[in-house]
């Protein structure tokens, strides 16, 4: 009888750690329907929520999507792309790779069915876009950057707009 007494805690305890350990398997908070052409993968390194989507057929676009560590709502989006922007061109005009057609970027809205944000598009005289967006979703901010022809830049922004977040997320716990 004693034996069993003191295994119950044991087993409640294996029992609760195994559900935690579940849930910390993490499901993605955000839900990317990418079609067949793409492949969607999440991963959660350390806490760090990141996807990658990659065009699988007919294409090359690659894109990645990570949330923002800074916390803040969509008001504070334009005030951080525009450093983005600014750091980008700096990159560029040291980089023989990342040669620029024009030395700005055109900045658009995104806005879809959960999110909004801004979009940077730069085109390399290689005729490469390179993106760098942000969004919100109503609970976080999250920033990406997609590379790839113009046509494929195209297809990945109606992704970005149909993007959704998991139902039961919730924001992220403030360290």
């Amino acid at each position: 009888m004693k034996i069993k007494q003191s295994i119950l805690p044991l087993v409640a305890l294996l029992s609760f750690l195994n559900c935690h350990f579940i849930n910390a398997e993490e499901t993605p908070p955000l839900k990317i329907e990418a079609g067949e052409e793409w492949k969607v993968e999440f991963m959660n390194e350390e806490g760090v929520n990141f996807f990658t989507i990659n065009q699988k057929v007919g294409g090359d676009g690659q894109m990645m999507i990570s949330r923002w560590p800074v916390p803040g709502g969509v008001e504070q989006i334009a005030s951080s792309m525009q450093l983005i922007v600014n750091s980008f061109i700096e990159v560029a005009k040291e980089n023989p790779n990342l040669q620029l057609k024009e030395k700005k970027a055109k900045i658009e809205n995104i806005k879809g069915v959960e999110i909004e944000g801004e979009v940077a598009i730069f085109e390399l005289k290689l005729g490469i876009f390179q993106t760098m967006f942000m969004f919100h979703d109503g609970i976080q901010t999250w920033n990406g950057q997609f590379t790839g022809s113009k046509e494929d830049w195209v297809k990945a922004k109606k992704i970005i707009e149909q993007i959704t977040k998991t139902p039961g997320i919730e924001a992220p716990k403030s360290e």
